[in-house]
């Protein structure tokens, strides 16, 4: 199980990368079609529950439906909330809480992460971002799944930011 569960996690980061150089020569293709947010937040927390339980952390869903259908890349989107669940639960520690909220704003679906971890200095957030960073924490992994995130939301014409305060999560 450790070999399998570490080679799913190489070939993950070997996509990601490839998805990044990809997506900044301009050759990462989208598949558009009516994405439903509700059921796709839902169907990525059901599959990260074993990290969720494993790390015996909380997670709080509160989609304020129901939520417009949104024209996207489901699997693009799926790779985003993997990711971005995935450093939350990385980043908080054991019995922690995981807050997912949605709400809409003139015509746009927000979608906020918040967890109850080590929170970023303010000087650093903004290399968060940037390719293979790890300025805002020497122990993270490649520093691609952020990078990540900022290309395939700006692709969907959205918005990635971050908004935290040092030991506050």
């Amino acid at each position: 199980n450790n070999v399998r569960r570490g080679a799913y996690s190489l070939n993950h980061r070997v996509n990601d990368l490839l998805d990044l150089a990809r997506g900044e020569m301009g050759l990462l293709n989208l598949a558009f079609s009516l994405t439903d947010m509700a059921e796709l937040i839902k169907e990525v927390v059901c599959y990260m529950d074993v990290e969720f339980t494993h790390r015996k952390q909380s997670v709080i869903i509160d989609l304020n439906e129901p939520l417009p259908m949104v024209w996207a890349d489901s699997e693009r989107l799926r790779q985003v909330l993997l990711n971005l669940l995935g450093n939350a639960s990385k980043f908080t520690p054991v019995e922690g809480s995981i807050s997912i909220n949605t709400y809409v704003e003139d015509h746009h679906m927000i979608v906020s992460i918040q967890d109850t971890g080590c929170g970023i200095k303010k000087e650093l957030q903004e290399n968060i971002f940037i390719d293979f960073s790890k300025s805002y924490n020497p122990l993270s992994d490649m520093g691609i799944g952020l990078p990540l995130c900022k290309l395939l939301i700006e692709l969907h014409n959205g918005k990635i930011w971050v908004e935290s305060e040092e030991g506050k999560g």
